[in-house]
């Protein structure tokens, strides 16, 4: 019976994943991103005088939230999250006492989560 050598490729495959992870988070990363800032530019509202009703997108006054959201992908590649560091946009998100939310995360969450999905599940590229 002649023997079959068998080769592992494990590494080599382990490694394109990885590289192929990294490129959807980022761009999945970019679409959450690009998404929110484009609605609340959208919605601008210079004056304050119609300000952005409950449940929808905040409408843009003094431009700081926009320019400031973001996202990042950790070191290992596996995952990434976005925000802002604005302490407002908080604020926005879950509402105060004082004020009922606007959930720019959410919405943006809604509308673009279909996509990812359907984005991370493609057979991967660099593998084939």
């Amino acid at each position: 019976m002649a023997r079959t050598e068998m080769k592992w490729y494990g590494g080599a495959i382990s490694r394109k994943i990885a590289i192929e992870m990294r490129g959807r988070l980022t761009a999945a990363g970019e679409m959450y991103s690009g998404y929110a800032k484009q609605q609340i530019i959208s919605r601008t509202n210079r004056d304050g005088k119609n300000p952005s009703a409950p449940g929808e997108f905040p409408k843009q006054r003094k431009g700081w939230l926009h320019p400031r959201i973001v996202y990042e992908i950790d070191a290992n590649g596996r995952s990434g999250r976005w925000g802002t560091n604005v302490p407002y946009g908080r604020f926005l998100e879950l509402g105060t006492r004082f004020m009922r939310r606007r959930p720019w995360m959410s919405l943006t969450n809604a509308k673009i989560q279909p996509r990812v999905r359907r984005m991370m599940k493609l057979p991967m590229r660099s593998l084939r």
